[in-house]
């Protein structure tokens, strides 16, 4: 039943007036409309009722990127051949796709060779660099450790250590400065996959350690 909004304020003010204990005037007779053209002119037209709305729902944010399907808790393999198919199979990539070269060096000093794997298809490259994959060597076989990429070869394994792991001197593409040679620092997370945190070698530094990829 729809009521005007002068009846709605007349009974509001009805039932405060019996609160306050003090008799309140009956409400006007409502007003019958006529049927004559005349009077359906003068009569002003009924005001629609207001229907609340639903709030716009908010707009979803920007879904993340997708991680990548081969990561470190999932590639592995008790042979380095068997952790790069396990590492292949979950990113769908074979034939020329799954080209690459690889490195044996103990990064760590644990007396296990460990690899890094350089991808050098069309899928894995860009104007920034290549893929590049560090695979720890333990004793039970080889674990995928970290993921980044490599602007240009060669890369320098220095004698420098950080938590045990050799610093690792390599060419890498920023945004911000373009391509420079910068140091990558292992941690609990491995070494860093963005180019544009790390610190800048300078020119005159002399950096010792062993050269890898020196024929790419």
């Amino acid at each position: 039943m729809w009521f005007r909004s002068k009846s709605f304020i007349l009974g509001s003010a009805i039932l405060c007036s019996a609160c306050a204990g003090t008799p309140a005037a009956a409400p006007p007779a409502p007003r019958t409309a006529t049927s004559t053209p005349a009077a359906a002119e003068r009569e002003s037209p009924e005001p629609a009722p207001v229907r609340p709305t639903a709030a716009p729902a908010p707009a979803s944010p920007a879904a993340a990127p997708a991680p990548p399907a081969a990561t470190r808790a999932n590639v592995h393999g008790s042979t380095l051949a068997e952790a790069m198919d396990r590492f292949l199979a979950l990113e769908h990539a074979r034939g020329a796709s799954a080209e690459h070269v690889t490195e044996l060096i103990d990064l760590n000093g644990d007396r296990h060779q460990d690899a890094l794997v350089l991808m050098r298809s069309r899928r894995y490259c860009s104007s920034r660099g290549c893929l590049l994959l560090v695979f720890e060597g333990t004793g039970k076989g080889y674990q995928l450790n970290s993921r980044l990429l490599l602007g240009r070869t060669p890369m320098i394994a220095t004698n420098a250590r950080t938590q045990g792991w050799r610093d690792l001197v390599a060419p890498m593409t920023t945004a911000r400065a373009g391509m420079r040679l910068v140091v990558l620092k292992h941690s609990a997370a491995g070494y860093p996959a963005d180019a544009e945190q790390l610190a800048v070698v300078p020119p005159t530094r002399s950096v010792q350690g062993r050269v890898l990829f020196s024929d790419d």
